[in-house]
């Protein structure tokens, strides 16, 4: 059986999708992953009605969430549910999805999230337990991810991020001080 798998209701995910989840759950050391039974790639449709389990002290509706950790229970595995229209809809500019490096960005910001409730329960977490563990897992699981992947940006961000800040920094100085007789 196949880790990750679809299960859609109403709705066409992009072709992008699958291959990007599984590229990312590739990066993931087999241990991580060895007590999740599936990454389930679905929509908001397929999902139950109802608010989720109450989290610091707020609930909220199910179908309003990019993503689901199901702890292993007395007869069913872990799983990792991904909405995957709800993660598509969260994009800030549509038009980054055109790059690999944007859909990855997007996908593991849920995907590593979710499993970081996973590798809480099984391995522990250097933060206190709950979304903060999970919120540690994911930033640690996505710097290793781009890290590897994107390595050659280190070098040009370098470069280039100085000379972005020095632009952002002329052009605040010439709105504050304009040139008068022009």
């Amino acid at each position: 059986m196949r880790l990750v798998q679809e299960a859609y209701k109403d709705y066409e995910p992009p072709t992008w999708v699958r291959p990007t989840v599984e590229r990312l759950l590739a990066s993931v050391p087999a241990a991580y992953l060895s007590k999740v039974q599936a990454i389930v790639l679905t929509d908001a449709a397929s999902q139950n009605p109802g608010k989720t389990q109450r989290m610091r002290g707020r609930k909220f509706d199910r179908r309003a969430c990019r993503g689901f950790y199901h702890p292993q229970q007395t007869g069913s595995a872990a799983s990792i549910h991904i909405v995957v229209d709800k993660v598509v809809a969260a994009a800030p500019v549509p038009f980054l999805l055109s790059f690999r490096l944007f859909r990855e960005h997007l996908l593991a910001d849920v995907l590593f999230h979710e499993l970081g409730h996973h590798l809480d329960v099984t391995v522990g977490s250097a933060a206190r337990g709950g979304e903060a563990a999970a919120e540690d897992w994911r930033r640690r699981l996505t710097r290793t991810y781009f890290r590897r992947r994107y390595w050659w940006l280190r070098p040009i961000a370098a470069v280039l991020l100085p000379v972005v800040t020095w632009e952002v920094k002329r052009r605040r100085r010439a709105r504050r001080h304009p040139r008068s007789g022009d």
